[in-house]
């Protein structure tokens, strides 16, 4: 195992040693660097309260103006609420947590359709005599069981009296016919869209192993449930939302809507072999990685309007 003053740690965007700053595309090393986890803003007021507000950043030179060093994700906390679609859709929020850039920035935005039939041959048929611009609807349905032919007429009586299902194929199917189910596509709404995100974190003693820990809390905190005031037990509040932002300037990358927290999980022994530092026992390496849902859907008008920003408190 690597010395402790001496890691390489994935999810980062730079790194550090005794002489300089670098920057190395999505890999941190630390050689004999310090790094210290600290609060960087006043506590927020868009939480409850509740010990884990956030308000925490690792590494804790993550952002540094004189070495130009700006670029991280911040994830911060609201308390949820149900907004119309009419709303801005990107939110502000106060506290919660900066970390380094995750190695897996992937967008994706789905749309779902589904297939569908006519309700019956003679309104499928109706509608595409409609949209050339057909006789009536009466006259269309006629026209659809003539044109059967002679070999299916059978088929045809069975059409006008109402038989439907297994009875009207199989006697089709005697003319070696079988009904048109005029298939189509239709819209059926969009998709919420998900993200994963990861992160290998190797603090470089106490006071970053403490960091971790409260980051760990403060995601499992605001991703969980509290039992209502006054309610016996009976009801459970919403978790708080995530408001998501990608620094420093988000023009060639992607915004991201209200989220809540799916998922998430803590390996303490990362690569299958468990490391603790001796006095602490703290582990040596954690690995955290998150599961989020947005809430919210995606318009046109989002994308279209680029004034929108998702920005929150950390400009």
């Amino acid at each position: 195992m690597p010395g402790i003053g001496s890691k390489i740690v994935q999810g980062a965007q730079w790194a550090r040693s005794n002489t300089g700053q670098a920057y190395i595309g999505g890999a941190m090393a630390v050689a004999g660097a310090a790094i210290v986890g600290h609060a960087f803003l006043k506590p927020p007021q868009a939480v409850s309260q509740s010990k884990y507000l956030g308000d925490l950043m690792f590494p804790g030179d993550l952002v540094d103006p004189s070495a130009n060093r700006n670029s991280y994700i911040a994830i911060q906390f609201q308390k949820y609420e149900r907004r119309s679609i009419f709303n801005q859709p990107f939110l502000n929020a106060t506290g919660g947590i900066r970390l380094p850039v995750p190695n897996n920035l992937v967008e994706n935005l789905q749309v779902q359709f589904e297939p569908a039939e006519a309700s019956s041959p003679a309104v499928g048929a109706g509608i595409e005599q409609g949209m050339r611009g057909g006789g009536a609807f009466s006259s269309i349905a006629g026209g659809a069981i003539a044109a059967l032919g002679a070999k299916a007429e059978t088929a045809a009586a069975a059409l006008g009296t109402g038989l439907t299902g297994a009875t009207t194929a199989e006697m089709l199917q005697l003319g070696g016919l079988a009904q048109n189910p005029f298939l189509t596509v239709l819209f059926k709404s969009p998709v919420f869209k998900k993200h994963t995100f990861s992160w290998k974190l190797a603090p470089n003693n106490a006071q970053e192993s403490n960091t971790i820990k409260d980051i760990i809390n403060t995601f499992k905190s605001n991703m969980l449930p509290a039992m209502a005031a006054n309610a016996g037990g009976t009801l459970l509040t919403y978790p708080n939302m995530a408001i998501i932002s990608l620094f420093p300037d988000e023009t060639f990358l992607y915004k991201f809507k209200p989220c809540v927290i799916e998922g998430m999980s803590v390996n303490y022994a990362v690569g299958g072999q468990p490391s603790f530092f001796k006095g602490t026992n703290a582990p040596t390496l954690v690995q955290i990685d998150i599961n989020l849902l947005e809430i919210e859907y995606w318009l046109k008008e989002d994308i279209e309007n680029n004034s929108f920003r998702s920005g929150g408190a950390f400009f």
